[in-house]
């Protein structure tokens, strides 16, 4: 009796080749392996589909509108604006990052230290991300007898800071020592500590500083200030300044506003407004600010 021969053939999984890298690719070997209609289209859409899937769970690309990222739980203080109109920010410049500030202020009133025009150049270098040297020079345009700033140069101020807290935990802290050398007769020689402290809640932020002058004429400023930034690169800002002089106290109420603007210019308007009777009754700050170098450079 002839028997029928059954012969058994195996036959091994074909691999994807290494060239299969794209989607394209991988349909197209699909599309010559040997395996039933049925079997190809079933896995053919299984493919389609998960691709489909995963393109629409891809989070879609958020619009700039200018907002700086919130604080986070282990990074640095965000930086908002470089300077406030009369305080000071809880801040140093980044290694190798200097920044010019240029500023004018204009007060009419009550026979205060703040009466009169003056226009500052202020200067910042950072030798770390923590250490800063800093030079301001007043210049007096007008003055009365109560000024603090006579006409034209009379002093400038050398400063060197450290940031000792950069995070938000429990604070950013910074410190800082100034000397106040006279360029003129008119000048006198004094020293001015700071502490200057910071905390942030979201995307509000608080600064406090505390600076006294030491010298022939012992003085005091203490501030709180706060900013926020808004969408399109605009920070809103309000401050209260503290200023005992001559053993008189004046207090002003800040608001104010800034702008971010390309090539890292920033620009703000304040309007200091007397709060007591010692204190100017309005006046007008404007400030402009240039960064360069440091890592936003890079």
């Amino acid at each position: 009796m002839r028997r029928d021969r059954v012969r058994l053939v195996v036959r091994q999984p074909r691999q994807l080749s290494p060239q299969a890298s794209g989607i394209e690719d991988i349909l197209l070997e699909i599309q010559t392996m040997r395996m039933p209609p049925s079997a190809r289209t079933a896995l053919l859409g299984f493919l389609i589909g998960t691709t489909l899937v995963a393109a629409a769970q891809k989070p879609a690309p958020q619009p700039d509108n200018g907002l700086p990222p919130a604080v986070t739980a282990n990074g640095p203080l965000p930086e908002y604006i470089e300077e406030f109109f009369l305080s000071e920010a809880v801040r140093s410049e980044e290694r190798t990052e200097l920044q010019l500030t240029v500023d004018s202020a204009a007060f009419r009133g009550r026979g205060g230290s703040m009466d009169g025009d003056s226009a500052d150049l202020d200067i910042e270098y950072g030798l770390t991300d923590r250490l800063q040297l800093g030079f301001e020079a007043p210049y007096g345009i007008n003055s009365t007898s109560t000024s603090e700033t006579p006409v034209s140069w009379s002093a400038a101020d050398i400063s060197i800071l450290y940031q000792f807290i950069r995070g938000n935990h429990p604070f950013a802290l910074s410190g800082a020592m100034g000397v106040q050398a006279p360029l003129t007769g008119r000048g006198d020689l004094s020293y001015e500590p700071e502490l200057l402290i910071a905390k942030a809640f979201g995307r509000l932020q608080i600064h406090t500083s505390f600076i006294p002058e030491l010298g022939d004429d012992t003085s005091l400023e203490y501030n709180v200030a706060a900013d926020r930034p808004l969408p399109h690169h605009w920070i809103p800002t309000l401050e209260f300044n503290g200023r005992r002089d001559a053993g008189v106290n004046s207090f002003y109420v800040t608001p104010g506003i800034y702008k971010h603007l390309p090539h890292r210019f920033e620009a703000g308007l304040g309007v200091p407004v007397g709060a007591d009777p010692h204190s100017n009754p309005v006046g007008v700050i404007f400030k402009i600010t240039w960064e360069m170098g440091g890592d936003k450079d890079d």
